[in-house]
């Protein structure tokens, strides 16, 4: 007897595989790619080295907790992990749900090895990568050029 593999009707792309496909064509994300699907807040007072005001400059999805790492106020540069709560479609902040702050603020820059960056460092990016936090930094107005 032999065995024949039956496939049923062809399957649909879905709108995310779709996205991939046309960013890896294209390198970028437009406007319509792009769905609300709601909004949560911040909340308010210092979590450790920082606050959320004046800050936000820098997110990164974790994928093993469905969070996020967020750069803290401006003059700080330090890091969190906050909850992602469930998105609302008010347009009233007090209808909205607030996050909850799993890690607080830490400076991260004393963690850097050889770092050599002075006065205004600031976070260019943030990127989670095989469950580590990967972060670049810069140096805002390297005057004396001695940034390496």
């Amino acid at each position: 007897m032999t065995q024949r593999h039956v496939q049923g009707p062809p399957r649909r792309s879905t709108r995310l595989e779709l996205l991939e496909q046309r960013q890896l064509l294209a390198g970028l994300v437009h406007e319509g790619d792009l769905t609300y699907l709601g909004a949560f807040k911040l909340p308010s007072g210092d979590f450790g080295a920082s606050r959320f005001g004046y800050g936000g400059t820098a997110l990164a999805y974790n994928p093993a907790n469905s969070s996020l790492f967020i750069v803290g106020h401006d003059h700080d540069q330090a890091i969190a992990e906050i909850s992602i709560p469930a998105l609302s479609a008010s347009t009233s902040r007090n209808n909205l749900n607030t996050a909850g702050v799993l890690q607080p603020f830490v400076d991260i820059t004393r963690r850097v090895p050889n770092y050599t960056l002075e006065d205004t460092v600031k976070v260019g990016g943030l990127q989670v990568v095989g469950g580590q936090l990967i972060v670049s930094l810069y140096e805002f107005y390297d005057a004396d050029n001695d940034a390496q």
